[in-house]
């Protein structure tokens, strides 16, 4: 008797890290506006406050930097921040927010980046609206002006 040949399904890891993380994020921004208690991953907030706390603490950092300029100028004036990350997990997986801040350190843009061991950072779009799911997440935090 013949064994049937298997195949073997490669799972993307780091997508399965930005899937979860994101359905967490979106859990969380619908928490802002909706009724309390709350409860996600299961712990219960009581209020948009305690929410909001939730999301701060969540990235191992937020980082900002600025655009692109002449050496030969005078680059010892601090530039405005121009784009920023946040940074949800590292290793293998990996997972980023990146995106674009206007002239007041705003949230413009913002959009799920994952790596794993040996690859380069990759774009993430879990779906139709998730651009607006991270950034209402991302005006959750103090950018600077």
């Amino acid at each position: 008797m013949m064994k049937a040949a298997t195949k073997k399904v490669e799972v993307n890891h780091a997508e399965q890290n930005g899937a979860g993380w994101y359905g967490t994020i979106a859990e969380l921004v619908a928490a802002l506006d909706g009724e309390f208690p709350v409860t996600i991953e299961g712990e219960e907030y009581g209020d948009a406050e305690a929410v909001r706390e939730r999301i701060q603490e969540g990235p191992l950092s937020v980082e900002v930097r600025s655009g692109w300029y002449q050496p030969t100028g005078n680059h010892l004036e601090q530039q405005a921040p121009e784009e920023f990350c946040i940074l949800l997990s590292t290793g293998g997986p990996a997972l980023r927010i990146m995106g674009d801040l206007n002239e007041h350190g705003d949230p413009t843009r913002a959009y799920l980046q994952y790596q794993d061991w040996g690859t380069p950072w990759t774009d993430y779009f879990p779906g139709s609206g998730s651009g607006d799911v991270l950034l209402n997440y991302c005006q959750q935090f103090y950018f600077g002006e």
